[in-house]
């Protein structure tokens, strides 16, 4: 019998898996509705049906195939996008979503071991503009947008 050896792809399905259980207890406690009328619940279990199905299948041709060990983790990258959120949730009502956005953006872009911040500052520019206009502007979300 294959032994199961702890490969990027059965990390990723195990992951996938215990994801999906999450959203599915979580969706079970929400009425479902219907495709017509859907419920608070519909999409958590349409989604963590459709992710406990893509996990498992991810790890069973991990187990049928072998592939590569997992490799150390990239903690800086890690550490970076995690600092980058909080420091979203705590900027957007204090700084409003443009500023927030902005920051936000080139915190996690550090994460990269190379880049330019000239085109960073510009990309997290373009896309907190971006971000701004389509929450506020045409979703009308009731989002400060500037401090």
């Amino acid at each position: 019998m294959a032994r199961l050896t702890p490969t990027a792809d059965v990390a990723a399905g195990l992951t996938f898996v215990a994801t999906a259980l999450l959203a599915l207890v979580a969706g079970s406690q929400l009425p479902i509705g219907t495709p017509a009328q859907m419920g608070s619940g519909f999409v958590p279990i349409v989604l963590g049906t459709a992710l406990l199905l893509l996990g498992t299948l991810i790890s069973a041709r991990a187990w049928r195939r072998p592939a590569p060990r997992v490799g150390p983790w990239a903690w800086r990258p890690l550490a970076t996008v995690l600092g980058a959120t909080l420091l979203f949730a705590s900027l957007i009502s204090a700084a409003g979503l443009l500023l927030a956005a902005f920051v936000t953006v080139v915190a996690a872009g550090l994460a990269a071991e190379r880049g330019r911040l000239q085109g960073l500052v510009a990309f997290a520019a373009g896309l907190s503009i971006l971000v701004t206009i389509i929450f506020v502007g045409l979703l009308g979300l009731p989002i400060d947008w500037l401090p």
